[in-house]
């Protein structure tokens, strides 16, 4: 079974609806369960692992991969129980998978813009069109040099607060891509785990552009651990 804890919150309740659509089960009660997801931030997430050790944990407070104390959950193939799993993070998880699923020869580093709505920007800020307060100092981007080997040398997160949910990424740097995909629009994959990509070559550089809903897509790889955990 499975607990969440930070259920109400914007991950968390998304968690547990994608978890309900699966039938797997949802417990209350930590006692009951074997495996905990962490929809908490960062810091209580931390103090709530102290008391996990040895659990199967799935950890979307960013604790695990800042503390290097688990699995990055992308790369884990053959999940095995009583092991802590750090989930990816939406720039991160969705800036990974492009580079991953387009084949990219990457030479040298890549500049990454991320264009979200408001239910990716901490709560009760507000505004128009925001540039993000943390930049290159983003915990995102020491997640995706670790998970690619590749150096970020820029990273701009943008909220746009008239777009309720939603997330288009575009990574650009030297190297070779092949192109695919089409022009889209993320509304296509809303409240699904779709993820929409186009890759372009240009004269010795590419440029991927990605899209997801970032906080379906998030959750849905919690579940998709969790049922292979069960």
């Amino acid at each position: 079974m499975l607990t969440i804890l930070g259920r109400t919150g914007r991950i968390g309740s998304e968690i547990a609806r994608l978890a309900d659509d699966a039938s797997l089960p949802l417990t209350d009660e930590l006692g009951e369960a074997s495996i905990v997801a962490i929809a908490l931030r960062v810091d209580v997430g931390r103090a709530a692992l102290l008391s996990l050790r040895g659990r199967s944990v799935i950890d979307c407070s960013g604790a695990v991969k800042r503390d290097g104390t688990g699995i990055y959950s992308l790369d884990a193939t053959r999940p095995l129980g009583g092991i802590w799993y750090g989930a990816p993070g939406c720039i991160a998880g969705a800036t990974i998978t492009a580079l991953r699923t387009s084949g990219a020869a990457v030479q040298g580093p890549i500049h990454v813009t991320a264009v979200g709505g408001a239910t990716y920007a901490p709560r009760g800020q507000s505004g128009t069109l925001r540039v993000a307060r943390r930049l290159i100092e983003h915990p995102h981007v020491a997640e995706i040099e670790s998970a690619t080997g590749l150096t970020v040398a820029s990273f701009v997160p943008i909220i746009s607060y008239g777009t309720e949910r939603g997330l288009v990424v575009t990574i650009s740097g030297m190297g070779s891509v092949d192109p695919l995909g089409e022009p889209f629009d993320v509304a296509s994959v809303i409240r699904t785990d779709g993820v929409l990509l186009r890759a372009e070559q240009g004269d010795g550089c590419f440029t991927l552009t990605v899209g997801i809903d970032n906080l379906t897509w998030p959750a849905a790889q919690v579940v998709r651990l969790a049922q292979a955990l069960s």
